[in-house]
């Protein structure tokens, strides 16, 4: 699950109008720009181009360039950030297939078109800002593996929408959110017995985890908590000990929380482990994420089922708010996202409360 589009575009000044201050592009940041623009009532185009004299791959997934409901945008309506309505999926980072990267020789641009009405309710019409905003990650361009990421900031597109058109476009989770009432209400019905039987063994071992997170978050190594979250205040240690033991809360439960599971949906396709609906606080877990890794993992940074758990019960808002975003998977990348983004980064919580459990 990751942030949207890859960038760097020159940075709003001082003045924008939103809450959040931004951040400096780099050097390598500039070589690579997006571009917003509106094509329809809520629709919108992005242009990611490489501005720089070497090829790259850029991946698509949890990006702006994706087909998939993902937060590739977001939308402010009076200087505020309005609710993200859409899925956040998890992707097996390990095996990524060619086609879902972008390949840009210096001067090429890769485009997607798609609505915003889809992840964000604009039935109420009037002027919004559209901003994308986050991490790209990139691979070489002769590679499917994960070698590096770029910060990026687009442009601030302003529409002015007509509600009533809006209004008439079904958001993809809404639709999904209507075919999942149809098949079930209850916990895991969904699941196969032995599914069952190893989601409820993953609660489990996903309050450990979680656990282990808040007890390193208050009282473990400072430098390994500056490491995943670059601060080391209070004000940032009670936060992430405040999420994890939240999350501990919720899954000790069992079967009379508030996060419903379930094993079955039509966007289980490709490299997604799992889906996380923050909105009705429902998770969706994959066939492929009982095959692909083992239950837990006794490696250093390694991603198993727990830790796939825990990092899809981050992006449950109504457990802990805000919901994390998804900037950045793995040790290497997770561990390169400044302070404001780590905190709010599923994997930075995953991989440290994971390490944390296993001692490392």
């Amino acid at each position: 699950m990751f942030a949207t589009a890859i960038v760097a575009v020159l940075l709003a000044a001082a003045s924008s109008a939103f809450p959040h201050a931004a951040r400096e592009a780099s050097k390598d940041d500039a070589n690579v720009s997006v571009q917003l623009s509106a094509v329809g009532n809520t629709m919108v185009k992005a242009v990611v181009t490489n501005r720089g004299d070497e090829a790259i791959s850029v991946l698509r997934l949890n990006s702006v360039l994706d087909s998939f409901p993902c937060r590739r945008v977001d939308v402010y309506k009076e200087g505020k950030k309005m609710e993200f309505e859409g899925l956040l999926a998890h992707h097996d980072m390990q095996n990524l297939p060619d086609d879902v990267f972008a390949t840009l020789n210096p001067g090429d641009f890769a485009e997607n078109t798609f609505d915003i009405a889809e992840t964000v309710d604009l039935s109420a019409g009037g002027p919004v800002t559209v901003l994308s905003e986050g991490v790209f990650l990139l691979a070489r361009s002769d590679s499917t593996s994960i070698s590096g990421m770029v910060q990026y900031r687009s442009n601030e597109l302003k529409i002015d929408v007509d509600g009533v058109l809006a209004a008439k476009v079904e958001s993809a989770g809404g639709l999904r959110r209507r075919n999942l009432d149809k098949r079930t209400s209850f916990y895991l019905d969904t699941c196969t017995p032995a599914a069952m039987k190893n989601l409820t063994a993953l609660l489990r071992s996903t309050t450990d985890y979680a656990d282990a997170g808040a007890r390193a978050a208050t009282n473990g190594s400072l430098a390994t908590f500056e490491t995943f979250f670059k601060k080391t205040d209070l004000r940032t240690r009670r936060p992430v000990a405040s999420r994890f033991r939240a999350i501990s809360n919720e899954t000790s439960i069992i079967d009379g929380g508030i996060v419903r599971l379930t094993c079955s949906d039509d966007f289980c396709k490709g490299t997604i482990n799992a889906i996380a609906d923050s909105w009705i606080s429902f998770i969706t877990i994959c066939p492929r994420f009982f095959w692909a890794y083992p239950p837990t993992s006794p490696e250093c940074h390694a991603t198993d089922q727990t830790s796939i758990l825990l990092h899809e019960m981050t992006h449950m808002r109504h457990v802990y708010s805000p919901g994390t975003n998804d900037f950045a998977y793995g040790y290497d990348n997770v561990t390169k996202l400044p302070a404001d983004q780590a905190i709010n980064n599923a994997d930075t919580f995953a991989i440290y409360a994971a390490d944390s459990y296993r001692g490392c």
